[in-house]
Order: structure tokens, then sequence, then C-alpha cells
């Protein structure tokens, strides 16, 4: 009884407005109907009182006419159109954990030592133990200066990022400056192209105030779980580095640097809730059974192929 409840309470139509089309099917049915029936086509003709001995009575009549054949596929075919749907789509990334794309700004305030040994060498370490946590998942890595730059596609071999984060620094970027808005464009584009439930995290020390009007624009743009990892001393103050600015053009929750591993679980516990998200998009995960019907469809329709079953100028024969 519990699992008949269930299945009602889970049943629905994916595309209600189908049923529109019961209103023409009924009155093409009775058209039919009515222009088959001999009685209807003599009654002008002959008088009531010897009609009635006339016409053997239709409901003693048990051959299957092609009016009502036709009636049962209509209905098939609205029902299936409307998309009945109680069960959802298996997911696709049932055993995987989503992608994590690291968006890291490398420029020379990287370097600072308010975060012993420095900013950048405590972002590797704590990039090393945040994959460690998430030992199986995939990474990504995109790095950001004067222009953002793709250095590692989803990869579930965390040494492959590791030994890259080693050889990055600010010298090797073609200049100074701060495109994170093109660094979001350039993951969310391959994001969107992977078809991966995937979240980014972007590391960077701060945010320039003449790209906000870039932000707002990819913020309208993408649908991409978002998470700000900011590599600075726990006591220092935000103000003046935009980053509290851009944050909230964004939309996104700012994460501090913490001695322990308090950090690395909060980043990976997000990304974690990305893939949820993902799987939980209502447009995708209810499955359309309305194709189920195409069998029984297919049947009726092969009663057309019988001996003097056809479409009359007059009707349906």
């Amino acid at each position: 009884m519990s699992g008949l409840l269930s299945w009602l309470a889970d049943f629905h139509w994916l595309r209600p407005m189908g049923f529109w089309l019961l209103v023409p099917i009924a009155a093409v049915y009775w058209f039919c109907v009515r222009n088959n029936s001999l009685q209807q086509s003599l009654s002008d003709q002959v008088a009531p009182h010897l009609l009635k001995h006339l016409v053997v009575d239709g409901g003693k009549q048990t051959r299957l006419r092609p009016a009502e054949v036709l009636l049962g596929l209509w209905l098939l075919g609205t029902i299936a159109l409307a998309g009945p749907s109680w069960r959802k789509e298996p997911s696709p990334f049932a055993d995987d954990a989503s992608n994590l794309w690291v968006i890291l700004k490398l420029t020379p305030s990287m370097q600072s030592d308010d975060v012993l040994p420095s900013r950048l060498e405590r972002v590797r370490n704590k990039l090393h133990d945040l994959m460690e946590l998430r030992k199986g998942s995939a990474t990504g890595l995109v790095v950001y200066s004067e222009s953002a730059h793709l250095v590692v596609p989803p990869t579930n071999d965390s040494g492959v990022i590791v030994e890259m984060l080693q050889s990055l620094d600010p010298g090797v970027m073609p200049g100074e400056g701060d495109s994170l808005a093109d660094a979001l464009t350039l993951t969310a584009e391959h994001i969107k192209r992977d078809s991966v439930a995937a979240s980014i995290l972007v590391i960077a020390d701060s945010a320039e105030d003449p790209q906000q009007a870039s932000l707002q624009l990819w913020k309208k743009s993408y649908r991409v779980g978002l998470q700000w990892w900011v590599p600075i001393a726990p006591e220092s103050n935000l103000a003046g580095l935009g980053i509290e600015e851009a944050a909230k053009i964004l939309d996104v929750s700012l994460e501090r640097l913490t001695p322990d591993d308090a950090d690395i679980k909060v980043v990976a516990g997000h990304a974690k809730s990305s893939l949820v998200t993902s799987m939980t998009d209502p447009s995708a995960q209810w499955r359309d059974e309305g194709y189920w019907l195409l069998w029984p469809i297919g049947i009726g329709a092969a009663f057309w192929s019988r001996r003097g079953w056809s479409v009359a100028s007059g009707g349906l024969s």
C-alpha cells in the first residue's frame, strides 16, 4: 500500500497542455460515429416506426470499428504527448563526485609573507590536502593575472595538479592584472562543454573594481556553484581589497584560511553539495514514460492494414 501511495505522490505530467488535444479528438470521433451510423443516415428517408425493424441493433455488433480504434490510438497518443512520469532519471554522476575547478590568481601579491611561508606556498599545501580529501574526484586548474589560462583540465591524478602548482609563479604570467571575469568565463565554458556537475573555487587575495560590470554579466550568464578562498592572514581586514564587493556581486561565500583543516572541509563540502544541486535540477530529473505507449499505438495502427479499413470521403468505414 505504501508503494502505491508513493507512486501516486510522484506521478505527474511533464507536458499537461497536451491534453488540449482531447477536444478536437472528441469532436472528430463524434463526427465519425454520427457519419457512420446507418440508422442516422436513413432517418430522413425511412419512417421511424419502420426503421427500427430494418436496422440490426448496433449493441449486438461485436466487430471493432475503425472509429473506435482511431479513438483509442488518439487517446494513447495524447497521454504519451502529455508525458506521464513517476520516477527520476538515473544520474550520470551517481558514481562520481563533482568536478572542482580551481581558479588561482597568480600575481606578485600572492608571494606576500603575511601567511608563512607565503600566500602562494600555503595555497599549494592547502590544495594538496584538499585533493587528498577528495581523492578519486577530478580537479581542474585555471590561473589568471592580466589574462586567464587553462593549466590542467579536470583530472583524477592529483599528482599532476601538485606538480603544476610547484612550477607556477607570477613570473610565468604574461603580465600583471586582474582578469577574474575572464577566468570565470573560461572555466564556465569548459564546464558547460563537459556536461559534468562541477563547482568553482576562486583563490584570490584581491579583486579590482573596474571589472565589476563583467562580474555582473557573468553572474547573469552562468549557473555554477561558486566559492571564494581568501589566502591572507586570518586577522587581516578585507576592506579595500575589493573582495567583499566582488563576492557580493557573485553571491559567493568567502572562506578564510585556517591553521587547521577546517577550511578544507568547508570547501570540500561545498563541492559535494554542488553535485546534489545538479542531480536535483527539475529540468532533467524526471523520466518521460510516455514512450512506452508507442508499442500499443504501433499495434493498434496495424489494424489499418486490414482489408476494408480505409478512409472514405464520407467518413470511416
